[in-house]
């Protein structure tokens, strides 16, 4: 009996062994697909998320630009001396492998003298990277001027002179950016990487903040690693993930020393001047126009002529006045003033000469500053400031700008004749259209006129043709000089000035050509429409 009982206790003895087993194995399954589940779930909640980056080739205008690009223009290209040197100093960023370098580090661009060949793809000029034709067609287009301003962080009313501040350069390595376009009324963002060669605008710490060919505004790019992301474009010959820069912010400088595209020597550009640049290279171009040979030209404003250019005290080289003296002959916007006076956003102004038959006859048809640097250009041989008594009468009385219905006073000053001229019962706003030009200032204004400067009276200042936009200016000049004022003309008139239509009302005055654009002047500004 006593086996039997044994036998009962080792058998019961190993079912519960065996249970024991199955709820070890149970339990430890169990575990296992909790750890799986958990695995699986967290992996699921965090994909990989590839980063798209859009390669831009130098020559690559791209789409939703801010300037559009016109059909036939050549983008922006240089191709720099073999001999340059584009070694530079960066530091590797350790996340990304994107080499970090300071903006104001020498030669990290290349650049080139006023009117080398070699620069921006043989233009011979610098009109592919010009910040006042990104200036004027911003302030043409309010709705890109605001998202552009916007991208910036400024006042829209502010890009012009902020665009004053910068210079063109040419990268000379593969550079990763944040660009913007514009698109829907608003800027949009993408991740890029600018292929070396393409013109850009960079800031006084060297950041590239413009790309020239397009107006686009450029910021810094995320940390992104490149050899991980996805290339959206066509990868040119030479481009390399691993040697893509990406600029820091350096030291704010006034100079930039770069590289010379036609020669691979320095050059050093004055930042917000590059129009300045003198290379470190003796060459012709760089020779001072006091030199033994005179700076001669041929005049093509304000008459067809032979002339040359005195420098004055001013340092600039014949070629950089030359360059200057050509961009006030072909300014295709509205003059201001009798002094035929143009005002560029980079700091550069330029007159023409204000006819006095009281002075002497002078040979001068006109000279241009820049910051105090000032020349003055003469029509006939080097040296001839006064014309002789063999010379044609089209000299200093013809090259003047006309005065159209002038007349001498008794005390000799002269007066000019006026068509038509109005006033606001206020008394603060006057308009007027005299020798064919319409233009209306503020007397007394809240806002700020800038930094612009002005060879006379310095006020605001809106002119309007009867097709095209108005312009917008700071200096008043001397177009209201002589003008006697008539009554006031009353609130809620509309004046037609040949085919120029103005609303006087309380709160301004607005003035349309037959196009539709025009201006509102008020106290509180003098925004173009």
């Amino acid at each position: 009996m006593s086996g039997m009982d044994d036998s009962r206790v080792t058998t019961r003895a190993r079912w519960l062994l065996v249970l024991v087993l199955v709820l070890v194995l149970v339990l430890a399954a169990a575990a296992a697909g909790v750890l799986w589940v958990r695995r699986s779930t967290s992996t699921a909640g965090s994909p990989s998320v590839p980063v798209t980056v859009v390669l831009q080739a130098a020559d690559d205008a791209g789409t939703d630009s801010f300037v559009p690009v016109p059909a036939g223009r050549p983008v922006a290209v240089t191709h720099p001396h073999p001999s340059s040197g584009t070694a530079i100093t960066a530091t590797v960023e350790p996340d990304t492998g994107v080499r970090l370098v300071a903006g104001t580090t020498d030669h990290l661009y290349a650049a080139g003298r006023p009117g080398n060949p070699e620069l921006y793809g043989g233009s011979g000029s610098l009109s592919a990277c010009d910040p006042a034709a990104i200036a004027a067609f911003l302030a043409a287009h309010p709705d890109k001027a605001a998202a552009w301003a916007q991208v910036r962080g400024i006042d829209p009313a502010a890009i012009a002179g902020y665009l004053g501040t910068l210079t063109p350069v040419v990268l000379l390595h593969d550079t990763l950016v944040t660009n913007h376009g514009f698109a829907g009324g608003v800027a949009t963002a993408f991740t890029a990487v600018l292929q070396a060669g393409t013109a850009v605008l960079v800031d006084p710490t060297g950041l590239p903040v413009v790309r020239c060919a397009c107006g686009n505004p450029l910021t810094a790019p995320p940390a992104v690693d490149l050899s991980a992301a996805t290339p959206q474009g066509t990868r040119w010959d030479g481009y390399d993930p691993a040697q893509t820069v990406v600029v820091t912010s350096g030291p704010a400088a006034t100079q930039l020393v770069v590289v010379d595209a036609a020669t691979g020597q320095d050059l050093t550009l004055t930042v917000g001047q590059a129009r300045a640049a003198t290379s470190t290279a003796p060459t012709t171009d760089s020779t001072p126009a006091a030199a033994s040979t005179a700076c001669v030209l041929d005049l093509t404003w304000p008459v067809s002529a032979p002339g040359w250019i005195d420098p004055l005290d001013s340092g600039f080289t014949c070629q950089q006045m030359t360059d200057q003296w050509r961009r006030n002959e072909q300014w295709t916007g509205v003059r201001g003033g009798t002094l035929a006076l143009v005002t560029s956003d980079d700091g550069w102004y330029c007159t023409g000469v204000h006819w006095d038959p009281t002075a002497a006859p002078t040979n001068a048809v006109g000279g241009c500053d820049l910051n105090g640097q000032r020349f003055t250009v003469y029509q006939g041989e080097p040296g001839q400031r006064a014309p002789s008594s063999t010379a044609p009468s089209s000299t200093a009385s013809s090259t003047a700008p006309s005065t159209g219905g002038s007349s001498t006073g008794a005390s000799g000053a002269a007066t000019t004749g006026v068509d038509e001229v109005f006033i606001t019962p206020s008394q603060n706003i006057v308009c007027a259209r005299r020798d064919g030009q319409f233009a209306c200032t503020v007397k007394q204004y809240d806002f700020d006129l800038g930094d612009e400067r002005c060879p006379g009276a310095r006020g605001p200042l809106a002119q309007l043709d009867a097709t095209g936009f108005s312009q917008v200016s700071s200096c008043r000049g001397d177009f209201f000089d002589g003008i006697t004022l008539p009554d006031p003309t009353p609130y809620g008139t509309t004046l037609t000035l040949d085919q120029i239509r103005c609303d006087v009302e309380e709160s301004g005055v607005t003035c349309t050509n037959q196009d539709g654009h025009g201006f509102t002047m008020s106290r509180a500004g003098v925004p173009p429409f």
